[in-house]
């Protein structure tokens, strides 16, 4: 694998521990009312779907796009009948629940997909020449078509195709289709030191104006693109600059982390479909109230990662088992049988 697609699997795998860490949170801890989901939302699945977006291929056929189709709904319907048991719900309400029990991302990154296609054969008609400025009048027109047609939608329709989340993440997902049409990865890693200092400038900024709630509908979009950037920097930068031959320690130590990081940005899947189901067997309220109102908010975050480090492992695990069956790795992860 080259350096390219291992670091951002280490991001994939950053962003899989903070959405693992955020449901522990949420669902084992504190609820959803506290500073930890507040900033964790802020970030996790913005920097998800800008990731598929900066690896998605330009050149997509039909073909291969019944193929996505193919590898995200069967998990997407096979693990949500599976919820649905576990709920002791019913298929319907998993279908017409607000976030699917979990598994609206599935569903909202198909319909990425879809829409960067169409966005592709629009560009192969009027910008052949890919002028970038072309690309972002191209997407500002569609993404604000698709905000003033949210009125003539109805609510059970809006979240039967999970309409407004398609609508909030988005930009993410084309800011990263963006960056790979035009090549940008190589000549922001070569002005990567000036790009850092750009963003470092803006952010803190930024964050106030967001823990304030001003101006909070740009602010709010634009805060995780500068926190994303800054991290796609750092991580792209770090895997330019040093290899695994480097006998300093720190470098070592970093390259541990980020080898644990990429294990489990190259899983997401398995993992993101099997969280689910073990956060009933994990109680930290009463611990994580006592810490949350001595202000221990380090010690909760510390022990929320050591416990999504853990479920991310017994989730590879529970894929490395299915998938020793064809039949249930194709229904469940998608796989060609």
């Amino acid at each position: 694998m080259t350096q390219r697609l291992e670091y951002i699997d280490q991001l994939k795998g950053l962003a899989m521990l903070l959405v693992v860490i955020g449901h522990i949170i949420v669902f084992c801890g504190l609820g959803y009312d506290n500073i930890f989901i507040r900033n964790i939302t802020m970030m996790n699945m913005p920097l998800f779907f800008f990731l598929n977006g900066l690896v998605i291929s330009e050149k997509m056929s039909l073909k291969g796009l019944l193929r996505k189709t193919c590898q995200l709904l069967l998990p997407f319907f096979s693990w949500g009948i599976l919820m649905t048991l576990y709920r002791n719900s019913t298929f319907l309400d998993f279908l017409f629940n607000y976030w699917k029990y979990g598994y609206w991302y599935l569903l909202v990154l198909l319909e990425f997909f879809i829409a960067q296609v169409g966005l592709n054969n629009i560009n192969l008609l009027i910008n052949k020449k890919k002028r970038w400025w072309i690309d972002v009048l191209v997407f500002l027109l569609l993404y604000q078509t698709l905000r003033f047609s949210a009125r003539f939608i109805s609510d059970e329709i809006s979240v039967l195709i999970d309409y407004w989340q398609f609508v909030a993440y988005f930009p993410y997902f084309f800011l990263g289709a963006f960056i790979k049409r035009h090549f940008l990865i190589d000549k922001m890693l070569t002005c990567g030191n000036l790009i850092i200092t750009l963003i470092l400038l803006f952010l803190l900024p930024l964050y106030m104006l967001w823990y304030n709630e001003m101006y909070i509908s740009i602010v709010q979009m634009v805060l995780p693109i500068n926190i994303f950037l800054l991290l796609f920097m750092i991580f792209g930068l770090f895997s330019v600059e040093y290899n695994q031959s480097s006998k300093h320690r720190g470098v070592k130590i970093v390259m541990k982390i980020n080898a644990i990081l990429s294990m489990i940005g190259k899983h997401t899947l398995s993992i993101y479909m099997m969280q689910f189901f073990l956060f009933r067997f994990i109680n930290l309220e009463t611990l994580f109230s006592l810490l949350y109102e001595g202000h221990n908010y380090f010690a909760i975050f510390f022990i929320s990662a050591l416990i999504a480090i853990l479920i991310c492992y017994l989730c590879m695990l529970g894929e490395w088992i299915l998938m020793k069956s064809q039949l249930l790795s194709f229904l469940f992860f998608g796989k060609n049988m």
